[in-house]
């Protein structure tokens, strides 16, 4: 798929800076991060294959983005960023290099995903980071200390719990629960009521454990309920291997022994490194308004149509209010005669081509009367023409009988019963945009014009 909306450079935020760390501050205000990987992962085993009608593959980047919709709703933040893996070495493969190595490649219908996750945050003028050779969980965490140093309080949203050990005063973690329609909500006091845990035990917890998804080997034998106890008990993992003897079962201590520099370089790999050489400018992360026109040209190029309500429904918000419309000659005519109607038909037939709808006093149209019709032609200005005025349907059957004009039309099944009923010959409309819409969404309800358009 070509891109139509290259993005621009000043939205990829990878600023790999090598100068000073974070710098102090009293900004007021909340920061949300977003771990781009594990969500756009989420998303895409969470819900079923979607594709546009070219057959570009969507579901991952509809997931994230409804529940970046939801969370900016919910959290309403002053600053927001998404952070990025950035190729698949990382500084931990270095100490070791069985570090996620049982991963599996990338599927194929997920990869070019993130590049349209990332098309629609520059739509949404939102920053997203990246750093090679580092993961998205450090660029989080370097980001929230930095934060915390300028004042911010933040929040997490991710799908990984390793992100449990930046929770602090300042930082709450939100973690998918069920698919990506649920979110948890850790501060220190709902970790220590869940796990019986502070926020720097966690990597101890994970040391003991080990992680099969990234490979980290912990101690053999040992899982989640085993490791959780040990650290509620001795306070960290330091403190246990220290006294490992001590431990009950003898086998149990016996394995502590045996596996304690595994165990280190366990809580290593898995201790998020906030200390990424990243700056960051806050007025970057400022959250506000996306660039309307280009958001929604990304929405339907990916057909999210029922983002793009949400879109316009915001954007609507925004606008100062339009003075009240006036219905007058700037906008329509109203012929005054049926001798005006022929005329215009008339014009019509030399354009060769015009829209053509009727107002019904009712919904029926199978038994409902017409009490007006409005016409276009091209190159003249749309009338509108009361039925009161005298019956129109001489002039019609004359002009249908004789003339053969392209004639569109919203509901065209409506008008034809409705010539119908009045005796007039049928025509052949050129297309009826309420059928065509009906072909795009066929299961969709029927379509008004509005909707037909999107």
């Amino acid at each position: 798929m070509g891109r139509k909306f290259p993005l621009p450079n000043e939205f990829v935020l990878a600023k790999e800076v090598l100068g000073p760390g974070p710098r102090s501050g009293s900004m007021k205000g909340k920061f949300l991060v977003l771990d781009g990987n594990s969500l756009v992962h989420r998303a895409f085993h969470a819900l079923p294959l979607l594709s546009t009608r070219q057959g570009v593959f969507t579901n991952a980047a509809y997931g994230f983005t409804t529940m970046l919709f939801k969370v900016l709703e919910q959290e309403k933040p002053t600053h927001v960023a998404v952070a990025f893996d950035k190729g698949r070495v990382t500084f931990r493969h270095a100490q070791y290099q069985e570090y996620k190595a049982q991963r599996k490649e990338t599927p194929e219908q997920l990869r070019p995903q993130f590049d349209l996750v990332k098309r629609v945050l520059a739509a949404m003028r939102i920053p997203y980071f990246e750093v090679e050779g580092y993961e998205a969980d450090d660029l989080i965490g370097t980001l929230v200390k930095q934060a915390e140093a300028a004042g911010l309080e933040s929040v997490i949203v991710t799908a990984d719990r390793d992100a449990l050990q930046l929770v602090s005063a300042r930082t709450r973690a939100m973690l998918t629960k069920k698919g990506i329609s649920q979110l948890a909500v850790y501060d220190s006091e709902a970790l220590a009521a869940e796990f019986g845990l502070e926020p720097s035990q966690v990597v101890d917890v994970k040391a003991l454990m080990g992680d099969a998804s990234d490979n980290i080997p912990g101690v053999p034998g040992i899982g989640e309920k085993t490791a959780l106890r040990l650290i509620r008990e001795y306070g960290s993992l330091e403190h246990l291997l220290a006294k490992a003897e001590t431990v009950s079962p003898p086998s149990l201590a016996a394995k502590l022994v045996q596996y304690a520099e595994q165990a280190r370089m366990s809580k290593e790999l898995a201790t998020i490194f906030c200390q990424v050489p990243l700056q960051v400018d806050w007025e970057d992360c400022r959250y506000r308004s996306p660039d309307y026109e280009q958001l929604l040209a990304v929405f339907q190029e990916l057909e999210f149509r029922s983002l793009m309500k949400e879109v316009l429904e915001a954007a609507a918000k925004e606008r100062p209010s339009p003075e009240p419309a006036k219905a007058s000659s700037q906008d329509w005519a109203a012929l005054a005669s049926p001798q005006e109607l022929a005329s215009y038909l008339a014009r019509l037939a030399d354009a060769g081509r015009g829209a053509f709808a009727l107002v019904f006093q009712g919904e029926d149209y199978f038994r409902a009367p017409v009490v007006a019709l409005g016409l276009a032609c091209p190159g003249a200005m749309p009338v509108g023409y009361a039925v009161s005025l005298g019956a129109p349907w001489d002039v019609l059957a004359d002009f249908l009988s004789r003339q053969r004009v392209e004639l569109f039309s919203h509901d065209a099944k409506a008008v034809l019963v409705a010539l119908a009923r009045q005796g007039l010959p049928p025509f052949c409309p050129a297309a009826g945009t309420q059928g065509l819409g009906h072909l795009r969404r066929p299961r969709g309800p029927r379509a008004s014009l509005p909707r037909a358009a999107l």
